[in-house]
């Protein structure tokens, strides 16, 4: 249906840790998608990798990070 979107990540993503040790987690995601609802598929992911990077902050990343974002037109 248009408008719906599709939105597959790797653990890496979920479980990617804080300066004090802290993942990511399913909530975080879900408010990073939720609040770029509106946008391309490019927007969306952008968004998740933005709250990603702000929330780990300097901290490396230790697993691989993939995102798939469809969004239906």
């Amino acid at each position: 249906m248009p408008g719906d979107v599709f939105l597959f990540v790797t653990d890496g993503v979920t479980e990617a840790r804080a300066t004090d040790g802290e993942q990511f987690g399913e909530q975080r995601l879900e408010e990073a998608l939720l609040s770029g609802t509106n946008g391309s598929a490019l927007m969306l992911r952008d968004g998740i990798i933005a709250a990603l990077s702000g929330f780990t902050g300097t901290v490396g990343q230790h697993d691989d990070q993939t995102i798939v974002v469809v969004n239906i037109v």
